[in-house]
C-alpha cells in the first residue's frame, strides 16, 4: 500500500528543553518543485540572534533529488545537481566540484530533514519492510543511508533514532524517541513562510564588532600563495618597526576561522594577541583557514592535515621571507592547531623556530579528546547510566564511520576533519621529540574541550621526557578560547564575545618576548 498525497505546506517545530528550537516550514511550489525554510534559535543558546537558512529542492517523478539550491550565510554548499554516477556541486567560493554517488539521493540532510522525511515517507509502500533512504549530506558532501520501517496505522520508526507520528492525511504531526512515546522532540506548528527572498539568506553576516587596534599599532592585509589556494592573511605590527624584529605565527584550531578569528557564532582572542604582541615589537600573522573570510577551498579532495600543513609551510616560508635571516620566529597554534604545528615540526626537524606556543592543546588522539568531551556533557546533562552509554555507543560508530569513508569523497581542504585518520588518530605527545625549541603549553581551567591532566600535562610530560625546554601554566578563569570566564564555561557562553583573560595576553607577550631577546 502507497500513502496519500502529503499537505502542500506543513510546519513542524523542533523542541529544546520543552522549547521550539528549529522552526521549519515547507511550501510546495509545483508537481516536482519544494521550498524548505528554517529558523535555528540559537539566541536561545547565547547567540545574539537567530539563524535563517532555505534549501530549494527540485524532485523527478519518482521522488529523487535532481538539485538542489542552498541559502544559507554560512554554508558551504550553494547548489547541487545529482545525476547518475554523479553530482556537481557550486560551492560558497564559486569553484565548481564534481563527487561520485551511487544513486540519486531520496533527501537532503539539513535542519529540516524532519519534513522531508514526511515528504519522502508519505510515497512509501508500508507494507514492504524496512526501506533504506539515500540521503546527500551538504556537511559531508557525500551520500549516507538511514532505514525507515512503517509502524502503526501511519508512524514510520527511523534508524535515526526518531519515531516520526504522522496523520491520515500524512501530516507530520510529531517525533518522539522510539522508546518513549512521552519524549517529544518535536511537533506540528503553524509556522508562517517568510516573505524575505531566499537569496537575501546568503548576505554574509555582519561580523562581531572588531577592537580597533592601539594608536602605535598598524594592520594590513596579504595574499601568501599555497599550494593549490591563495590565503587571505592580516598582519599586525607596531608602527615603528626595529629592525630584525620577531615574528609570530598563528595557527587556528578546527573549523572555519577566518584572519580576525572570527568563527560562526563567535570570535576568537586572536585579534587581541597580536595587538598585545605588537605593542611589545612583535610582528604577527594570521591566515584564513580554507572556507573562511576571503580564502578559497582550494582541492577539495585533500584531508585537514595535508591542507593545513601546506598553509603552515606557504606562511612561515613567506614569514622568513618578510622578516629576514636574522629574526625570531615563533608559532602560536590553538586547539588542534597545536597538533598541526606538532606535526609540521615532526615533517620539517630543521625548521628555524625560536619558540613554540600551544594553547589548549590536544595531548591524546582526537579521538580520545571527542569521547572525554561526550563524557562530560554527559555528566553535565545528568545523563543517567544508560543513557549515558547509549550515547557513547552512538559517538563511537559515528567515528568509526566517518573515519572509514571513502577517499574519493570531498575534503574540502578539512572541513571533515573527523575523516582524516592522521587527525583522529595521531597521538601528539610522540611527537614532542622533535621540537627542537623552547615550548610554552598553556591551558584554562575553564577549558570544557581539552583536559589539564589528559591532554596539557600529558604534553608538557612528554616534553620533558624528550629534552625540550618547556613551561607549563595553568590560567585561572579561562576558558578553551582562553576568553576570562569567571563562571561555568558552557556551549551558551561560547556565543558570546568575551574579554580576554588578562593572565593569557601577559604570559604570552612575557615569554615571546623574553625568548626573542635570547
Amino acid at each position: 500500500m502507497v500513502g496519500s498525497q502529503p499537505p502542500k505546506t506543513e510546519g513542524f517545530v523542533v523542541l529544546l528543553h520543552d522549547q521550539p528550537f528549529v522552526e521549519q516550514v515547507r511550501m510546495q511550489l509545483s508537481a516536482t518543485q519544494h521550498v524548505f525554510r528554517w529558523t535555528t534559535h540559537l539566541d536561545r543558546l547565547g547567540a545574539a540572534k537567530p539563524t535563517h537558512e532555505a534549501v530549494l529542492i527540485d524532485f523527478d517523478a519518482a521522488g529523487k533529488v535532481q538539485r538542489s539550491t542552498h541559502f544559507s550565510r554560512t554554508g558551504t554548499l550553494h547548489m547541487a545537481e545529482f545525476a547518475e554516477g554523479q553530482a556537481i556541486l557550486t560551492l560558497r567560493d564559486g569553484s565548481v566540484q564534481a563527487v561520485a554517488i551511487p544513486h540519486l539521493p531520496d533527501l537532503v540532510l539539513q535542519q529540516n530533514i524532519l519534513l522531508q522525511l514526511s515528504l519522502c515517507c508519505a510515497r512509501l509502500p508500508r507494507d514492504a519492510g524496512p526501506v533504506v533512504l539515500s540521503y546527500f549530506s551538504p556537511d559531508a558532501l557525500a551520500m549516507r543511508s538511514l532505514e525507515a520501517t512503517a509502524t502503526g496505522e501511519h508512524d514510520w520508526l527511523l534508524s535515526l533514532g526518531l519515531r516520526l507520528v504522522m496523520d491520515s492525511s500524512q501530516r507530520l504531526v510529531g517525533a518522539q524517541k522510539p522508546d518513549d512515546p512521552t519524549a517529544l522532540l518535536g511537533r506540528a506548528g503553524d509556522v508562517a513562510f517568510p516573505d524575505e527572498p531566499l537569496e537575501s539568506l546568503r548576505n554574509p553576516e555582519t561580523p562581531m564588532d572588531r577592537p580597533a587596534p592601539p594608536a602605535s599599532v598598524e594592520r594590513h592585509e596579504v595574499k601568501i600563495s599555497s599550494d593549490d589556494v591563495t590565503l587571505h592573511g592580516l598582519v599586525v605590527r607596531p608602527v615603528e618597526k626595529a629592525q630584525a624584529a620577531p615574528w609570530a605565527v598563528f595557527q587556528n584550531g578546527s573549523g572555519m576561522i577566518s584572519r580576525w578569528g572570527e568563527a560562526p557564532g563567535t570570535r576568537l582572542k586572536t585579534l587581541e594577541t597580536m595587538d598585545a604582541l605588537a605593542l611589545a615589537g612583535v610582528t604577527c600573522v594570521s591566515v584564513d583557514s580554507r572556507g573562511a573570510g576571503d580564502t578559497g577551498f582550494g582541492k577539495a579532495d585533500r584531508g585537514l592535515a595535508e591542507t593545513r600543513l601546506a598553509d603552515l609551510r606557504a606562511v612561515l616560508r613567506w614569514a622568513h621571507q618578510q622578516a629576514g635571516a636574522e629574526a625570531a620566529i615563533f608559532v602560536v597554534a590553538h586547539s588542534l592547531g597545536a597538533l598541526i604545528a606538532l606535526l609540521h615540526l615532526q615533517q620539517n626537524p630543521s625548521e628555524p623556530l625560536r619558540g613554540l606556543v600551544l594553547l589548549a592543546p590536544p595531548g591524546r588522539p582526537l579521538r580520545a579528546v571527542l569521547l572525554s568531551q561526550n563524557a562530560r556533557e554527559a555528566k553535565r546533562l545528568a545523563l543517567s547510566m544508560p543513557e549515558a552509554d547509549q550515547r557513547e555507543a552512538a559517538l563511537i560508530r559515528w567515528l568509526d564511520s566517518q573515519s572509514k569513508a571513502d577517499t574519493s569523497e570531498l575534503r574540502l581542504g578539512g572541513l571533515r576533519p573527523l575523516t582524516d585518520p592522521m587527525i583522529l588518530n595521531t597521538d601528539p605527545t610522540t611527537l614532542m621529540s622533535a621540537v627542537r625549541c623552547p615550548v610554552l603549553i598553556l591551558h584554562g581551567d575553564k577549558d570544557i574541550q581539552t583536559g589539564t591532566v589528559e591532554d596539557a600535562r600529558a604534553l608538557f610530560t612528554a616534553a620533558k621526557a624528550g629534552a625540550v625546554t618547556a613551561e607549563f601554566v595553568e590560567l585561572a578563569d579561562a576558558d578553551h578560547l582562553f576568553r576570562h570566564e569567571p563562571g561555568l564555561s558552557t556551549a551558551e557562553r561560547y556565543q558570546q564575545d568575551l574579554a580576554p583573560n588578562d593572565q593569557y595576553l601577559a604570559k604570552v607577550v612575557d615569554w615571546i618576548v623574553a625568548h626573542a631577546a635570547q
